[in-house]
Parts: C-alpha cells; sequence; structure tokens
C-alpha cells in the first residue's frame, strides 16, 4: 500500500520492461501483477510488483555512477540464465513466504536482500552501494535487524 501510494507511475495488470521502456526511468514504478525485465536502464527507479519479478539477460546501468534500480517483491524474483543485475534485489515479506531464486551462472553488482536465497548454478554478488549518494524516489521508515548468515553444502 505504502510503494502504491507513493508511485509516480501505477500499472494495473503484468508488465515487461527492456531497453526500449528502461530509458531514463525514474520514480516510483508500482505493478499490480508480474513483472519481466531484461536490457540496460538508465535513471534511478524503484520498480515494485505486487506478483513476481522475473530477470533475463543483463540487467546493466548505462551509467554507475549515477543509475540506480531497485527491484521489490514481497512473493518472488526469479534470475535466469547468464544474467548480470546491476541494483538492488529485494524480495521481503511478513505474510507469504518470499524468495530470490538465481539459476545459471548470476552476477549481481549491487546487493541482494530476501527472506530466503535459491540458487542452482553460480551466483556472485559483488556489495556496491548502488543507491548511495543517489536522490532515490520515496522515503519510509529505516529498519536495521542484525543478521547472520551461514553458506549450506557446497564450495
Amino acid at each position: 500500500d505504502y510503494y502504491r501510494s507513493i508511485a509516480t507511475q501505477v500499472i494495473t495488470g503484468s508488465a515487461k520492461f527492456n531497453a526500449s521502456n528502461l530509458t531514463a526511468v525514474s520514480g516510483v514504478i508500482f505493478v499490480d501483477g508480474d513483472i519481466k525485465i531484461s536490457g540496460n536502464y538508465s535513471g534511478r527507479a524503484v520498480m515494485v510488483a505486487t506478483g513476481s519479478i522475473s530477470v533475463t539477460g543483463d540487467v546493466l546501468a548505462a551509467d554507475p555512477t549515477n543509475d540506480a534500480l531497485v527491484l521489490m517483491s514481497p512473493k518472488y524474483i526469479q534470475i535466469a540464465g547468464n544474467s548480470r543485475v546491476e541494483g538492488l534485489i529485494y524480495s521481503h515479506s511478513v505474510i507469504d513466504d518470499s524468495k530470490v531464486t538465481m539459476s545459471g551462472t548470476v552476477e549481481i553488482e549491487g546487493a541482494v536482500i530476501a527472506d530466503a536465497v535459491v540458487t542452482n548454478g553460480a551466483m556472485n554478488v559483488t556489495y556496491s552501494k548502488v543507491w548511495d549518494g543517489l536522490a532515490l524516489p520515496g522515503q519510509g521508515k529505516s529498519q536495521w535487524a542484525q543478521i547472520s548468515w551461514e553458506r549450506i553444502g557446497g564450495a
């Protein structure tokens, strides 16, 4: 409800985003449905889906020093194939089981915040404050929690 209320653009139903409609993105884009995304982007935006977000292929910033993209879903974010994503991936819900799944060879330049991360293949996350110093839209309550993680199985 919060992101819908501050959205600069609301889309009802599923939406596809690629290089042709990811140029100079800005604001909070709220999709009442699923999002499919691929391709380069420019601008600064928060993309929120009430459903799932599916990422295929590279999602790269045209100018990593000025562009920032945040992908948010309370359900499920899937990144598939040999993909590189520059941005923040966020999947959390206090009601539903939310998670991020990555299959293939996935590289994230930014951060992943999720209730669960499931991998099938190679995953490499290089932490970067992709939004640091950039005025991303929206303001909310800051929440901090001490967390820990452990690798289960594998190398």
